[in-house]
């Protein structure tokens, strides 16, 4: 018996490597923050997120266990690597941000809009199975089938109050008379039960907060949806609107010189809006202007904020009764 309960710990750690390795390896592409916004915010959660993305990570981490651990049998390290992988990128596509699982075939993105994308009730679930694992070595599989099996259970929650409160706004559309084309409703931080809700119509945004067990809470607020113009335009602009799912255009100026950009997902954070922008008619000091009579050369000018941006006001607000 005791010559079998050193290699079996010896298979346990090696496992327990491969399947801590194996879930953090597609949040390798953290890296991109180091080349700029657009870069992170075009290709975070695609390459190392995507189905032939992981295929090749699960055979990278196969054979560095093989290499480097007890775990001889290739097999069997490819199997735990696509299984550790497979529930980070389940557990991503719940997330608003946007998974790009049939990269290269495909750039959609998928997401459910359940949990938030950094949640503290998923990390504490997983954190408190870890330390069960550890604590209670003899009890380890139960700890993490249990750990498991509660954040299965938190996630459907969520998918729930996801769906009560898109109902709940779908109400309170029909009580000011408007049908939406679309309702997208995004998980708030910290309270699973608040959510924050977008309708879109051809010309306009309607947003409200909305608990799943309640409805809707305080005002109904309209946003215009702006065009860009094309003194503001540039590629920056067209790679930001490609990658927001609802894009906000706010003026600054009467005569449509000055504007700020964000993505309405994002609303309702206490902290501010992240990933917004502001755009200007005039390029940079001393770009040559254009030829008269012809477009300038050079596009309006996009600066990322350098902190989280204030956010932006509604356009009207509608109270309703009992809201």
């Amino acid at each position: 018996m005791l010559s079998e309960a050193g290699p079996r710990r010896k298979a346990g750690r090696a496992a327990t490597a491969v399947l801590v390795a194996a879930s953090v390896a597609p949040d390798s592409d953290a890296v991109l923050a180091l080349f700029g916004r657009e870069a992170y915010l075009g290709w975070h959660m695609t390459v190392t997120h995507s189905l032939p993305g992981v295929l090749v990570m699960a055979a990278a981490i196969a054979l560095l266990a093989r290499r480097f651990t007890s775990m001889k049998e290739l097999p069997a390290a490819f199997t735990l690597s696509l299984l550790a992988m497979g529930v980070h990128l389940a557990m991503d596509v719940t997330t608003p941000w946007g998974t790009a699982v049939l990269w290269p075939l495909s750039g959609a993105r998928y997401a459910l809009d359940w949990v938030a994308t950094t949640d503290a009730f998923v990390w504490g679930l997983l954190a408190a199975g870890t330390a069960a694992a550890w604590a209670f070595r003899r009890w380890a599989v139960a700890a993490a089938r249990i750990s498991l099996a509660l954040l299965g259970g938190y996630v459907l929650f969520c998918a729930m109050g996801h769906g009560s409160a898109v109902e709940y706004f779908r109400e309170s559309m029909g009580r000011v008379r408007v049908r939406p084309s679309s309702i997208q409703a995004f998980p708030g931080f910290p309270d699973p039960l608040t959510w924050n809700v977008v309708a879109t119509t051809q010309d306009r945004y309607w947003q409200g907060r909305v608990h799943s067990l309640l409805g809707l809470r305080g005002r109904l607020a309209m946003y215009l949806r702006n065009p860009v113009p094309a003194a503001l335009d540039s590629p920056a602009v067209q790679s930001y609107m490609e990658w927001a799912r609802l894009p906000l255009l706010t003026f600054h100026s009467t005569g449509l010189e000055e504007a700020s950009l964000c993505d309405l997902r994002f609303l309702g954070r206490s902290e501010g809006m992240p990933f917004a922008a502001r755009l200007f008619k005039s390029a940079l000091p001393g770009a040559p202007a254009g030829l008269p009579g012809k477009a300038p050369g050079v596009p309006g000018r996009f600066e990322w904020s350098d902190s989280m941006a204030p956010a932006p006001p509604p356009d009207m607000e509608y109270e309703l009764p009992g809201g």
